[in-house]
This record gives structure tokens, C-alpha cells and sequence, in this order.
């Protein structure tokens, strides 16, 4: 029960560390004066580290992984992605503040759902990860959902030369695999014994001895590609798009697989579907009212450009 606890606060921190970041990043994507893409990685990736803004967001970035970390080795998957959505509070307040981002009685609706999101899946009570990690079943799962969801993101991919609101979609679905390839590398750690905390220097000594340790090593090296996509693809995203909106959208797609992978893949129970059912719904509710606002905004922005 206190690990549970300190999950629950764990995950609150770094959902607060990750929604600062958008903001901060924001700023110094918008004085930019080219458009950051994978065609000019080299080159945008230099500009940004020059600017200190955009460093010091990555810094609260980099401090946000330790408490997600430990909350992930505690309550798992399918309650930490959730609960990170009340870091969405600080996300809007900021983007108005500092940003000036103004949010019509819709789009503050849609975010105040997905951060109920969180409450609701707390109170379905998800058990932790229940599945053996080295099963070749549990295995093949983990391939075969990757799969899918590369295929979703190169989906995305293509609808975002058009709708820069799925630059969200893929964001959103790469991080989600780089989560439950984080998850994991915590199941393949704590099935083989180790504590993650407490064991850390083992871990770390039998990195190349130990035959688990070595395919938990796989899964993390996943989880550094996948992750560093997300977050170079939000750099995208943030520069075309309102930060009150584009991360909080990729955060809920974020959550919503991840919570659906926790499920299927790492056998997490729901003792109470009702609540888990009511949560999920209205993630997915409020993807399509902020998802479908902007694209009517880009495209009613488009025909005046055209009129022009």
C-alpha cells in the first residue's frame, strides 16, 4: 500500500516536470527562425542546445524520468501514464500566462476531462504487471504490438502533411511505445530477482554476464530510440502547433495505449471496469474535441491565407 502511495505522488511529479517542458521549449521554438524537421536534424538540434531556454526545459525533462522511473517500478504502467495527466494543470495555466495561449470553453473542457482521466483510473484499481516477460508468448506480443503501432504512427505520419494536429498521434504513439518498453525492462529486472532500486550496482555489474539482464538491456536501448523520437517529433510539433493543445493531446494517446498494452501484454487486472471504462472514454472524448477544433482552426486559417 505505501509503495502504491509514493506511485501515485512519484507519478504526479513527473507528470508536472513533463508538462513544464512544452512551455519552456515553446518559447524558444517560436523565436526560431527555421522549421525544425528530421530533413535539418543536424542543424536544429545544434540551434536548440544553444538556446538556454530550451535547455533548461530539457533539464526538468531529465529530472521527470527519475520519479517515473520509480513510479513505474512500483504501480506499473497502466497507472502511472494516467495519472502524469494532472501535470496538464500547470500545462494550461502556464500557456496562458506565459504564452498567451487562449483556450475557447471547449478546449478547457476536453483538458479538464483528461485530467479527471487519471482519478478515474486510479479508482479502477489496476493491479501491477502479472505476465512472465520471458515467455516467448509475452515476447512475440511485444513485436507484434510494436508493429502495430509503427504502422499508426507512419498513418499519422502522412494524415500530418496535411493536419500538422497528427504530428500529436505520432508523438503521442511513440512515447507510448517507449513506455511499455520501459515497462518492460522493469518486468525482465524484477523477474529476475533484482530490486531496481536497492540493486541498482548488480544491475549495472551483470549488464553483459546475465542472460536477463542483457534482454532487459534490449528493451531499454527501445525505449532510449523510441523515447528520443517522441521528444524530437515534439519539438515539431510545438513549433507548429499551440502547446496547450499539442501536449496535451499526445499525452492522453500516450496514455490510452499504454494503458491498453498494460492490459493486453503486461496482464494488468482492473478490478473495477466502470471506472476504467469511464476514464478511457473520455481521453478518447477529448482527443477528438481539441483534435477536431484544431483542424477546423488550421483549415478556416488556411482560407483566409488563400484569400490573401
Amino acid at each position: 500500500m505505501v509503495e502504491y502511495v509514493f506511485g501515485i505522488i512519484f507519478s504526479v511529479f513527473a507528470g508536472i516536470c513533463f508538462n513544464l517542458v512544452p512551455v519552456m521549449q515553446k518559447e524558444a521554438l517560436s523565436n526560431m527562425k527555421h522549421e525544425v524537421s528530421f530533413s535539418n536534424m543536424k542543424y536544429s538540434l545544434k540551434t536548440m542546445f544553444r538556446d538556454r531556454k530550451w535547455v533548461f526545459g530539457l533539464i526538468v525533462g531529465l529530472l521527470g524520468v527519475i520519479p517515473f522511473i520509480i513510479a513505474m517500478s512500483w504501480v506499473g504502467i497502466s497507472v502511472v501514464q494516467p495519472v502524469m495527466n494532472i501535470g496538464m494543470i500547470v500545462l494550461v495555466i502556464f500557456s496562458e500566462k506565459k504564452l498567451d495561449e487562449k483556450l475557447n470553453i471547449w478546449s478547457k473542457l476536453s483538458i479538464g476531462l483528461m485530467i479527471a482521466m487519471p482519478f478515474l483510473i486510479w479508482l479502477a484499481d489496476l493491479s501491477n504487471a502479472q505476465c512472465n516477460i520471458t515467455e516467448t508468448s509475452t515476447r512475440n506480443k511485444i513485436f507484434i504490438v510494436t508493429g502495430i503501432i509503427l504502422i499508426l504512427i507512419l498513418g499519422c505520419s502522412i494524415l500530418a502533411k496535411k493536419y500538422s494536429i497528427f504530428l500529436t498521434g505520432v508523438i503521442g504513439l511513440f512515447y507510448a511505445l517507449g513506455a511499455y518498453y520501459m515497462q518492460a525492462y522493469m518486468s525482465m529486472i524484477a523477474i529476475s530477482g533484482y530490486d531496481f532500486i536497492q540493486d541498482l550496482d548488480l544491475i549495472i555489474k551483470r549488464a553483459f554476464t546475465d542472460p536477463n539482464i542483457i534482454m532487459a538491456n534490449v528493451f531499454f536501448v527501445a525505449l532510449l530510440i523510441f523515447n528520443g523520437l517522441a521528444a524530437y517529433t515534439l519539438q515539431i510539433g510545438l513549433q507548429k502547433l499551440p502547446a496547450s493543445k499539442c501536449n496535451p493531446i499526445q499525452q492522453t494517446i500516450n496514455n490510452i495505449v499504454s494503458i491498453l498494452s498494460g492490459i493486453l501484454i503486461f496482464e494488468q487486472d482492473i478490478n473495477n471496469i466502470f471506472f476504467y471504462g469511464v476514464g478511457v472514454a473520455f481521453g478518447l472524448f477529448s482527443i477528438f474535441m481539441l483534435g477536431s477544433y484544431q483542424i477546423s482552426h488550421t483549415s478556416n486559417l488556411k482560407t483566409l491565407l488563400d484569400e490573401k
